[in-house]
């Protein structure tokens, strides 16, 4: 049990203590976790500029609040856990000035909420793995993204609400980069400003959900470096002009809330090569 900063720095530190719960609200600094933790946050607010970690981490119960940027970041490798935890923003596979320190790494979200002033997940590298279940993300930038100059990641949503302005879901990718994974199966995704879901060279699934976008009218271009599909439910894009989409595909039993008017209103388009190809 910890009740100060110094007590909590401390028990981190040491890696015979895995078991940790919070006596009341703390304020710390940088939190770096080197050996396997489980935290308690027993209803308290944990404050901190980031918890960094290498290894597994559980946090349970409670707030984590950062300073700024990103309040839990988890290096290659590591496997993070929040349950029941209402969070600033998560960055997996956190790349520290190199793409070597990316990769490899698990989350898993349950019942937990994100209220986040940029990107709710940022994911970078090949063959990390996000599983969130039953929980909510609010973004002003994108909900969950994957960084393009390292892709691969296999993400699966269940029952889980994302909102925010820019895409709730934008995947990206490149020539040499593998292939990420979607999975979506109820919940709600809504963008206020481009489309629910953007991804790139993705094999996707996307089931029971609802879709929604607030944008006015569609348009679509071919953007390398970022989102660009406006007005849509899902937007499968190119990574680079030329190139038309790659991955499979699987849609069923989806609801579509488009603000976008008029006959020529796409659900769903699909980059050909050329244009963006109206699917649904």
């Amino acid at each position: 049990v910890v009740s100060s900063a110094q007590e909590l720095t401390e028990a981190l530190a040491d890696p015979d203590i895995t078991n940790i719960i919070l006596e009341g609200d703390l304020t710390g600094t940088n939190v770096n976790i080197t050996s396997a933790k489980e935290i308690d946050l027993n209803n308290n607010t944990l404050k901190v500029n980031y918890i960094n970690t290498r290894a597994p981490l559980v946090i349970k119960g409670g707030d984590v609040e950062a300073a700024s940027g990103f309040a839990v970041r988890g290096y290659a490798n590591a496997n993070i856990t929040l349950e029941d935890v209402n969070v600033n923003a998560i960055e997996l596979g956190f790349i520290n000035g190199s793409n070597q320190d990316c990769g490899d790494a698990q989350l898993t979200l349950i019942n937990s909420t994100i209220n986040s002033e940029g990107t709710g997940i940022l994911i970078h590298g090949a063959q990390n793995k996000v599983k969130i279940e039953n929980s909510t993300i609010n973004h002003k930038w994108f909900g969950i993204t994957q960084n393009g100059i390292v892709p691969g990641s296999e993400i699966e949503l269940k029952n889980v609400n994302i909102s925010g302005t820019y895409s709730g879901i934008y995947l990206s990718n490149n020539a040499s980069g593998a292939k990420n994974v979607l999975n979506v199966d109820g919940g709600s995704i809504c963008s206020n400003e481009e489309s629910a879901i953007e991804v790139k060279k993705t094999d996707i699934t996307v089931k029971n959900v609802t879709l929604s976008s607030n944008a006015t009218s569609q348009s679509y271009s071919v953007n390398g470096g970022g989102s660009s599909g406006i007005g849509y439910g899902i937007v499968l894009a190119g990574y680079a002009n030329g190139v038309a989409y790659e991955g499979d595909t699987s849609f069923d039993n989806i609801t579509y809330n488009l603000t976008a008017q008029g006959d020529d209103v796409a659900k769903i388009i699909k980059y050909n090569g050329s244009v963006g190809e109206k699917v649904e």
